[in-house]
């Protein structure tokens, strides 16, 4: 997948930039993963050898990122065998879009009202009050039915990302929560199913006695109860998948899981977050 182009420029930028299009230029609904899709056999044979057999993948910026796409991992076919969906979801992040200058929103509060907004008016559109087109307001009409995947990250913003999809009417697959072992009754209070990062921090140095005073308490705790997130979470009855998300390289997976099978995660569990949970969002 190709990556975002960041826009050139420098100073405020208060309008939008793009005519026909919703006024806020980081909701970039319209965008097809298809569009930007380029197989890259290199990278997917670190990944084939790590042991994927696919991936679901979409445009990696903005607020409102359009439709992913599921790719099957296979340097021996061509295009027509490897794209297994060429919509598999729509996507969000509480994240700004590098394609883009325009301002608002400047914080977590004003992009997760965005969001709602952003909805809200997709909701007035599609009942035919707009006397002008707006093409990401009629994708995301268009995508409704689709899985709605919001990348939200720690385990408070999942919290708020659920309720903004419970404003607007939407229940989120949630991106995030390596750190829901900390509010684990809250996490599991929303029903909300989560793709979670099991990139654990790796461990500190401290043979050094000097250096060792830089390393705080809170960072040690989290690698020290990181890694016993995934049987939490599976001890609590929640539905989760396992996603690559923010390590290195693809073949740190499964040394980051059999860390989490140390904290207490069953074979199964774990076969289960890799296959049959993902599924269910295919379902």
């Amino acid at each position: 997948m190709e990556k975002a182009k960041r826009a050139s420029g420098s100073g405020q930028q208060y309008d939008e930039s793009r005519q026909g299009y919703y006024w806020n230029d980081h909701i970039r609904a319209e965008q097809d993963a298809l569009d930007f899709y380029k197989y890259d056999e290199k990278e997917a044979k670190k990944m084939i050898d790590a042991g994927y057999g696919a991936v679901q993948t979409h445009i990696n910026d903005g607020i409102a990122r359009g439709s992913g796409m599921l790719v099957a991992l296979n340097n021996n076919g061509d295009d027509g065998m490897r794209i297994l969906k060429e919509e598999s979801g729509s996507f969000f992040s509480l994240k700004r879009s590098v394609q883009t200058r325009q301002s608002y929103p400047t914080s977590l509060m004003g992009t997760l009202a965005l969001l709602r907004q952003t909805h809200f008016d997709a909701d007035w559109y599609s009942k035919g009050n707009s006397a002008t087109r707006d093409l990401s307001l009629e994708a995301l009409v268009a995508n409704k039915n689709l899985v709605q995947i919001i990348e939200a990250g720690d385990k408070k913003n999942v919290l708020r990302a659920d309720k903004m999809g419970d404003r607007v009417g939407k229940q989120f697959v949630i991106v995030g929560g390596a750190d829901a072992y900390e509010m684990i009754d809250d996490i599991k209070a929303t029903k909300a199913s989560l793709i979670l990062p099991i990139n654990f921090p790796d461990a500190y140095d401290v043979t050094n006695p000097y250096q060792e005073w830089y390393v705080n308490l809170a960072d040690m705790r989290e690698w020290k109860q990181a890694p016993a997130n995934p049987y939490l979470l599976s001890q609590a009855g929640i539905n989760y998948a396992i996603t690559s998300q923010g390590l290195k390289t693809p073949d740190k997976l499964m040394e980051k899981l059999k860390m989490a099978m140390e904290y207490g995660l069953t074979a199964d569990q774990a076969l289960a977050a890799l296959t049959q949970n993902l599924h269910r969002f295919w379902a």
